[in-house]
């Protein structure tokens, strides 16, 4: 099997949604190339910082990744925590940017496709299923921001925390802690931290989540209740 063949089971595996965990570890352990490889980071481990060159790009298959970036004066602005699957350093390397737009460090054990990024262009160049899949991969990427954004300029702050709350426990075991600092939550859905507090002694009065040594925890009966105002609130309902 060629690097090419095995990028596009890669990348055919990820837009399909499929957990890391899932896949064939005897296919996993055959990445081991200059190209394409395995690479595993651990909790804390950094795997890119914002403005340094660009020299792989980390195809994520399974763990959580917080996302910082930061001003020109070093000081962080926005946080985000990051779940399979993702392509990071994609949109940079085709866009020629050459450095990495944001700064990547590991918040549990990960495991990531290292690929290079000559071997990525000339592949996209050469071989038209690899291009539809990269296209395919930003344009869903694109529609996931543009839709974010309107979800944050349309919502009030309640409505986009439980959104975000309902997204970052959807699908885990109970209880769930929400790995994201306060600060980050509060910069993503671009509220000061003043009017995230608000929201959560809301939250935490209506019993839809705890807070325990300075963590946001949610229970199963909880969930539900979040899960009743997600979608009251997908709806257009009031909540």
């Amino acid at each position: 099997m060629t690097n090419e063949d095995q990028l596009i089971q890669v990348f055919a595996k990820i837009m399909a949604q499929s957990n890391g965990k899932e896949w064939d570890p005897s296919f996993l352990a055959s990445l081991s190339g200059e190209k394409l490889h395995m690479i595993r980071f651990e909790k804390g481990d950094y795997l890119a910082h914002m403005g340094l060159p660009l020299e792989r790009i980390l195809i994520h298959l399974d763990g959580q990744v917080a996302v910082f970036k930061y001003s020109h004066g070093g000081t962080h602005f926005k946080g985000d925590v990051s779940e399979a699957p993702q392509i990071y350093g994609l949109y940079e390397t085709l866009n020629g940017l050459g450095e990495h737009g944001a700064t990547l460090q590991a918040t549990s054990a990960v495991q990531c496709v290292a690929v290079s990024p000559a071997f990525l262009l000339r592949a996209i160049r050469n071989n038209h299923e690899i291009a539809l899949i990269a296209l395919s991969f930003l344009a869903k990427f694109t529609d996931k921001m543009l839709n974010r954004n309107d979800q944050l300029t349309l919502n009030t702050p309640y409505e986009n925390l439980l959104i975000y709350l309902f997204e970052r426990s959807a699908g885990k075991a109970f209880p769930v802690v929400i790995p994201a600092s306060k600060h980050d939550i509060a910069a993503q859905l671009n509220i000061s931290n003043r009017t995230l507090y608000r929201q959560l002694e809301q939250l935490e009065q209506e019993g839809m989540i705890q807070r325990r040594s300075g963590k946001i925890v949610i229970s199963e009966a909880a969930f539900k209740q979040i899960q009743l105002k997600y979608d009251a609130c997908l709806e257009g309902l009031d909540i």
